[in-house]
């Protein structure tokens, strides 16, 4: 599930990922059409992940069919009350904004014409104005648009892509006017079938397979009269008789002799195929995919490219053969497949105008509105057709109360349904009342009591006696009120999302939110500074909590507790990586550099990741899938079982890259294929990028469709971002939870009276006394030793490099082995009271030019303890 991206702002580096959006009603859709259409429409959840930022102007970002990642500009949001719709126009159309006075090219081919264009636009745009069409042209925009001068109506005249039979393509803010989008790579399908999800249309009329040619003058002669065209008649096909001759009339004032019009001419039939019917097939992809005996046929059409050919064979008066291309279609980003799409061979509707997209977005926004309406009269219509009753105008001749009574005569009628300008009443003891039930003309309801199984769209309001504050009941949300009586405290709302419904409760701006205990005594509260980007929680008292406790920062006595992996993994972050997908990046790439894999191994596997997963381990797959992790793993199971089975915390980094390299140890998940033949192991050492991205997704990830270059593209990102980085290989406290020294270096040795010289370490006691917390190596390196003795307990030393040496004594246990690559991120033990110890403390000591206690120094030399 690939994910889509929003924007307040467009960002400078367009790789930048801005907020997910991943609460979609309906799965979201690009639609794009040659030399017109190119656009994205979303319907969002109204209590979805940052639909706060779906506004006209903001961005989004998606992913296209052949990888690339591509912008669009929100130019229209409609809200209903359970979801958001909102059309997006490609980032290329901003190029519209812009206004040609005039640009002349006499003769130039398609770079020469778009290079002119770029030169005399109104002002400066970051855009490319690019061309790979060879052939020379005039061409002529005058007080016009670019993109409209391009595709579009061009103040009237012919638009530059019908000059060069070109097509435009959008990249970003690359505007290339190609000679064919797509290729033709040879794919042949049978669309002779019965299919309702195929709809072939086949239009005749146009066929010409005799023409008359018109060039023009020879520019060899000079003549002191107006001379004629060269002419030709008549260019056909092999097979034309009297009996299905349809002659047409093609002129090309370029050709000035006999053998280029009829070389032009030739070009009509071969290239153009104007002898062919005009053949388009409409493709259901969902249907045809979910028709079992035609997977095969669906998986054909899904791996062409928007703008391919498509050679297809059909069966229509003796023609069984027509190249066809995708002209039109609709994909679906998140999803990664085709919606629909259109294939057709008369790509001349394509050059000829262009419908702008926002005309075509506020016609579908206004479409959705009508059938909004339409459900409201709909209701309306419900309450009609009601029968029986009296209608009376009283008095007869000047009639100020209309009534509906259950006779006809006031005097008699009990049943009584009075209205007049002060308002309306019911009474069940006639024309006169009592109007126990009333509704007044200032907006007053009374009544001695309402029952009712279900009370719909009105306001509810309660006050306190002796102040404005109270409560309002009003479209299905509970709201608090000020002392004003106007300004709103917060709401109460029933809500639902993809994990399911619950109830939300939102604060409005500078208010507090507060629980206190039967003696009023403050237990939990929401203050006031608390905000979307800096939000605050406040809890006072003790605290007992049972289960697990995912925080992503803590801090104790306003100091920073640090957790570690106990992976040799990534260690501190280098402080150029600030993204979080940055900093899991690092913990991946270090973790299996840590392990042997090679640098370009890694960034195969992460270009992968992107695409899988955002880098972002605690992450399900989006729509449901069934997948999960990095890598989604399916079912979710696969993981979750296996770490449950070692006591790893499977939402962790580090527990999937412990999975990752036990797969990897055991070839588990990889299955060599003949593009890459070859184990896991053995790719562990590859050192091409471009090869490991394309082996992860094949032998490892094996999708539906593993032709995705994006992930090479990422991958090499990832290689170039991550390479040559170190990590934070600063001195850090062994001890990240409270403590107390309890024997400074200097001071005489314990253990001989002073005898053996000075303590030489530093003894930190856990706070509380007797709590065993973590211990970290204080820098990177690798693991010396670790042992058992009378006097020291469980040790390790670690060699940092550079003539430095840690040293740690009294561990309850220890998480390392020799030879282990560390990092000041990495748990190596927990504190105890092995050995010599009179209670829980760790014997700390740095050493520097050599491992023997001859060299110690004073530890806060080098921390800060």
């Amino acid at each position: 599930m690939e994910p889509v991206y929003i924007y307040e702002k467009l960002p400078t580096d367009l790789e930048e990922n801005g907020k997910a959006l991943i609460d979609w009603k309906d799965a979201p859709e690009i639609t794009r059409i040659i030399n017109q259409m190119y656009s994205f429409y979303g319907n969002y959840a109204m209590n979805g992940q940052n639909r706060k930022m779906i506004k006209k102007g903001n961005w989004i970002k998606a992913q296209w069919t052949d990888g690339t990642w591509q912008y669009f500009k929100i130019i229209i949001v409609y809200k209903t009350l359970q979801s958001v719709s909102f059309n997006a126009t490609h980032l290329g159309y901003e190029a519209n904004r812009n206004f040609i006075q005039l640009a002349y090219t006499a003769k130039g081919n398609g770079k020469q014409i778009m290079a002119n264009l770029k030169n005399n636009l109104a002002f400066k745009q970051p855009f490319e104005y690019l061309s790979n069409v060879k052939t020379m042209h005039q061409f002529t925009a005058k007080e016009v648009n670019p993109i409209s001068a391009i595709i579009g109506q061009n103040e009237g005249n012919q638009n530059l892509a019908g000059v060069t039979n070109g097509e435009l393509d959008m990249d970003n803010y690359k505007l290339i006017l190609k000679n064919r989008i797509g290729e033709d790579r040879g794919f042949r399908i049978d669309l002779g079938v019965n299919l309702e999800s195929i709809k072939e249309t086949v239009d005749d009329t146009g066929i010409k397979n005799s023409l008359y040619l018109v060039g023009g003058v020879p520019d060899d002669k000079v003549y002191d009269d107006e001379q004629p065209p060269i002419t030709y008649k008549f260019l056909e096909i092999k097979g034309v008789t009297d009996e299905n001759r349809q002659i047409g009339k093609r002129e090309n004032s370029e050709c000035k002799n006999l053998g280029d019009l009829k070389k032009w001419g030739q070009t009509l039939f071969d290239n153009d195929r104007i002898h062919e019917p005009k053949v388009t097939h409409e493709i259901n992809m969902i249907d045809l995919e979910n028709t079992v005996e035609y997977k095969k046929l669906y998986e054909k059409i899904a791996r062409v490219n928007f703008g391919d050919t498509v050679h297809c064979d059909i069966d229509y008066m003796g023609v069984t053969n027509i190249s066809e291309r995708m002209v039109e279609c609709v994909y679906l980003p998140t999803l990664g497949k085709y919606k629909s799409i259109v294939l057709g061979n008369d790509l001349g509707m394509y050059t000829d105008q262009v419908q702008t997209q926002v005309s075509e977005a506020k016609k579908e926004l206004k479409q959705t509105a009508s059938e909004l309406s339409n459900s409201v009269i709909q209701a309306s219509q419900m309450i009609t057709g009601n029968s029986g009753g009296h209608v009376i105008q009283h008095p007869k001749n000047e009639p100020s109360d209309i009534g509906i009574m259950d006779t006809d005569d006031i005097n008699t009628a009990k049943h009584v349904l009075r209205m007049n300008k002060s308002g309306i009443g019911f009474s069940k003891t006639g024309w006169n009342g009592k109007y126990l039930t009333a509704w007044t003309i200032d907006g007053v309801f009374n009544a001695d009591f309402i029952k009712a199984g279900t009370l719909e769209g009105i306001l509810f309001r309660t006050t306190f006696e002796k102040s404005a504050t109270g409560i309002e009941i009003e479209k299905g949300r509970i709201s608090f009120i000020g002392f004003d009586s106007k300004s709103r405290i917060g709401r109460l709302t029933p809500s639902s999302a993809k994990e399911g419904e619950g109830i939300s409760i939102t604060l409005d701006k500078g208010k507090y939110l507060s629980f206190h205990d039967g003696e009023g005594t403050l237990i939990f509260e929401i203050p006031v500074n608390s905000t979307q980007k800096s939000p605050a929680l406040n809890t006072f008292g003790k605290h007992t909590h049972k289960g697990e406790l995912h925080v992503d920062r803590l801090f104790v006595g306003g100091k920073e507790v640090v957790p570690g992996q106990g992976s040799g993994g990534g260690g501190g972050t280098p402080p150029g990586l600030t993204t979080e997908q940055e900093k899991n990046a690092w913990a991946i790439w270090s973790y299996f550099k840590t392990r042997g894999w090679t640098e370009q191994s890694i960034a195969g596997m992460l270009g992968n990741m992107q695409s899988e997963s955002g880098i972002v381990a605690d992450i399900d797959e989006l729509g449901g899938g069934g997948g999960y992790g990095l890598v989604q793993w399916t079912p979710k199971s696969k993981l979750v079982d296996w770490c449950n089975a070692r006591g790893l915390n499977y939402r962790t980094i580090d527990a999937q890259c412990q999975r990752i390299q036990w797969e990897m140890e055991n070839e588990q998940q990889w299955i060599a294929t003949n593009s890459y033949p070859y184990s896991f192991k053995a790719f562990t050492n590859k050192k091409n990028i471009s090869e490991c991205a394309y082996a992860f997704i094949t032998n490892y990830e094996r999708p539906l469709n593993p032709n995705q270059p994006i992930r090479a593209t990422q991958a090499q990102y990832w290689y170039d971002k991550l390479r040559g980085l170190t990590g934070d290989v600063s001195w850090k406290n062994p001890v990240r939870s409270s403590y107390v020294v309890t024997q400074e270096w200097d001071a005489s040795d314990y253990w001989s009276g002073g005898s053996a010289g000075i303590h030489g370490g530093i003894d930190l006691a856990s706070v509380p006394a007797g709590s065993t917390p973590d211990i970290y190596a204080a820098k990177s390196g690798t693991i010396l030793i670790t042992g058992v003795g009378s006097v020291e307990g469980n040790y390790i030393m670690i060699d940092h490099g550079e003539g430095f040496y840690t040293y740690y004594g009294h561990l309850s246990s220890v998480k390392v082995k020799q030879g282990d690559k560390v990092t000041n991120n990495t748990v190596i033990g927990t504190m105890g009271t092995t050995g010599g110890s009179t209670g829980v403390h760790l014997h700390f000591e740095v050493r520097k030019g050599g491992q023997s206690s001859n060299f110690r120094i004073n530890p806060r030399d080098v921390i800060n303890i």
